[in-house]
C-alpha cells in the first residue's frame, strides 16, 4: 500500500510540476485569441463528446475515444476559420 502511495504521490508531483511550468512560463494575456479559443474549443468539445456517449453507452472504448478526438479537432478547426473570418489578415498569425 505504501509503495503505491509513493507511486502516486510522486505522479501527481510530476503532473503538478508541469502545470506550474506552463504558467509560469507562458504568459496568457499575450496568447492571441486564434491559439486558446480553438485550445478551448478542442478540450470542451471532446471531453463533453466523451462523457455523452459514455452516457448513451453506445460504442466501445477505443472508438469513443477516436470520436471524442475527431470531434475535438473538428471544433478546433471550425473555431479558427471562425476567429479568422473576424480579424483582419496578418502576415504573422501570433501578431
Amino acid at each position: 500500500m505504501f509503495v503505491f502511495w509513493k507511486c502516486h504521490k510522486d505522479w501527481e508531483d510530476w503532473l503538478m510540476g508541469i502545470i506550474a511550468e506552463i504558467f509560469r512560463v507562458e504568459d496568457w494575456r499575450r496568447t492571441p485569441i486564434q491559439v486558446w479559443a480553438s485550445f478551448v474549443a478542442w478540450v470542451v468539445v471532446a471531453i463533453s463528446t466523451n462523457l455523452i456517449l459514455i452516457l448513451v453507452e453506445w460504442p466501445t472504448a477505443p472508438w469513443r475515444l477516436l470520436m471524442a478526438l475527431l470531434a475535438g479537432v473538428l471544433s478546433s478547426g471550425l473555431v479558427r476559420w471562425l476567429v479568422s473570418r473576424k480579424q483582419p489578415v496578418s502576415a504573422n498569425p501570433f501578431e
